[in-house]
């Protein structure tokens, strides 16, 4: 891709760091260019060999022939390619909608860098969202398959004391997972199959796992109520 240089230079410098970590080299930027370079030449034809070009718009750049130049090369390789190139502009803090106008007489997808300090970092998804592509190091989510039906182990043990230690009245724990049970129930026993803890112990909890292990059919889900509460043992 091609990346504008000489204005908002710190800018742009973090920019391609940030696209180089992601895996994205520009092609040039004000690093590579030095006084022996016919540096129109050089960056016109690095802007028409990119896949996408992206222009750092600040205040200062809004009045740089080098920008305006950049622009245009950009803006017109943009109308003559099918495929797909496009002119990203990454707009600074202090440039609003209208100005943008003197570079870009069209209507291109703008993304606004907020005026905070991790500004630029937040926009960088919406830079490759613009490329067409997704951030390399986001991870794809991998579907696990599960064997049905799910076994559900409900324990729903009768708490002594709440947290401060207090002895606690009696509770209904039963009309508490009533709830859960009857949406888990709704289901249908080919989805879901719900076992009910009894006696609500530790030992009888272990006792239960351990079978499960031994049957291969472990249990998936392990609803607790009312973590509010303790349970004496």
């Amino acid at each position: 891709m091609g990346l504008a240089t000489n204005l908002a230079d710190d800018v742009v410098k973090r920019l391609r760091e940030m696209l180089e970590l992601h895996g994205r080299l520009p092609r040039v930027d004000s690093r590579e260019l030095t006084g022996g370079d016919d540096l129109k030449e050089r960056i016109e034809k690095s802007i028409r060999a990119a896949r996408h070009f992206i222009v750092v718009v600040s205040l200062d750049a809004l009045g740089s022939e080098w920008v305006q130049r950049e622009v245009r090369i950009a803006l017109d390789e943009a109308e003559k390619r099918k495929d797909g190139y496009k002119v990203i502009p990454v707009v600074l803090p202090g440039v609003q909608s209208g100005h943008l106008r003197l570079l870009f007489p069209g209507d291109p997808l703008f993304i606004f860098v907020a005026d905070a300090p991790a500004g630029l970092s937040e926009a960088l998804p919406a830079i490759f969202d613009a490329m067409g592509e997704r951030l390399p190091d986001r991870k794809r989510t991998v579907a696990s398959m599960t064997r049905l039906p799910i076994r559900v182990l409900l324990v729903s043990p009768r708490p002594e004391i709440d947290g401060d230690d207090r002895p606690v009245g009696y509770l209904d724990h039963r009309a508490s997972a009533l709830p859960l049970v009857q949406t888990m129930e709704n289901l249908g026993k080919d989805l879901v199959r719900v076992d009910i803890l009894h006696p609500p112990t530790f030992p009888a909890l272990k006792a239960a796992l351990k079978n499960a292990r031994a049957e291969n059919d472990a249990y998936e889900i392990f609803p607790w109520m009312r973590r509010d509460l303790r349970f004496k043992t």
